[in-house]
This record gives C-alpha cells, sequence and structure tokens, in this order.
C-alpha cells in the first residue's frame, strides 16, 4: 500500500516540505504498510488452509453418503 498521500498532504499544511519530521513520518507508514502486508499475506495462507480443509471434508462427505447408498440399496 501507498500512504505517501498522506505525507504529501501534511506537507502542504504545514508548509515545511521535507524536513526530518517527514522522514519520520515515512518510516512509520512504511513501518504499518509492512506490518498489515504481512497480516495480509498470513490470512491469504489461513484462507487457503481453510479452502482445502473444506474440500477434504466435502470429500470424507460425499464417501460417507455413497456408502449409506450402497447399505440402503442392498
Amino acid at each position: 500500500m501507498d500512504f505517501s498521500y498522506l505525507v504529501k498532504r501534511e506537507r502542504r499544511s504545514d508548509g515545511a516540505g521535507s524536513s526530518g519530521g517527514e522522514a519520520g513520518q515515512m518510516a512509520l507508514i512504511k513501518e504499518e504498510d509492512d506490518r498489515l502486508n504481512t497480516e495480509l499475506l498470513q490470512l491469504q495462507d489461513e484462507a487457503i488452509n481453510l479452502q482445502q480443509k473444506g474440500t477434504q471434508m466435502q470429500l470424507e462427505y460425499e464417501e460417507v453418503q455413497s456408502q449409506v447408498i450402497r447399505e440402503l440399496c442392498r
């Protein structure tokens, strides 16, 4: 994610231009961006794992359903 627009808006409002405060603000934004990207990757991994588990459970359900149908047809 790009939060540079926040820094540009802050720069315009205080008229400071390029300053040490701006660099610190950019560092904080970058840190938050990295944290959010890491969290997003973890959530994507969790979603994939849940999807795989759901697929496995569906296959198991279909197998049990087939066994029940075979037993009922005897």
